[in-house]
């Protein structure tokens, strides 16, 4: 009786109050688990799990709504998942929640920092671009690497002459 009273109270104190109330809590299942703590229950929140078990399992006798094609398991694990839901919900997004300017503020931050990251990336990239399109020009295809040794055989004069020429172009 005591989880379901502090579940149902904490659901509907946490909709209808402004979330700065709860701070430094961020979801409506912190709140549960801190006024769990001030009734005597467990503080690490585990009695959460026992009470979406039992609650569930109430609900599947009591609830009306179930689909026609769904088994009885199914209704069970629809139930579980609404609750879990709920608990994870974050204050933010209730009515009350994170208001319309403090949100947009928040995200346009956001946003200019991602922007930021972005283009610090996008100048990266275009470095190593850059670094291999130059790498690549001063290697010699394995093609073009056949006909040199054909037409310019190792030890000739030309060969040397290239050699040096295709460093003198590299530096």
């Amino acid at each position: 009786i005591v989880r379901r009273g502090i579940y149902l109270l904490a659901r509907e104190a946490a909709s209808v109050s402004p979330m700065s109330r709860w701070a430094p809590h961020n979801t409506v299942g912190d709140v549960m688990v801190a006024l769990g703590d001030l009734v005597g229950l467990p503080a690490d929140g585990s009695w959460l799990d026992v009470h979406v078990a039992d609650e569930s399992e109430l609900q599947t006798h009591v609830r009306r709504g179930r689909p026609a094609d769904a088994s009885g398991e199914q209704w069970l694990e629809t139930i579980k998942k609404g609750m879990r839901s709920a608990i994870a919900k974050p204050l933010a997004d209730l009515p009350l929640g994170e208001r319309l300017p403090a949100r947009h503020a928040r995200l346009a931050k956001e946003h200019k920092q991602r922007g930021t990251e972005l283009a610090a990336r996008d100048a990266e990239l275009a470095r190593v671009r850059k670094e291999l399109a130059a790498a690549r020009a001063r290697q010699l295809p394995a093609g073009a690497r056949r006909v040199a040794a054909r037409l310019l055989p190792a030890g000739t004069r030309r060969r040397t002459a290239i050699v040096r020429l295709r460093r003198h172009l590299s530096d």
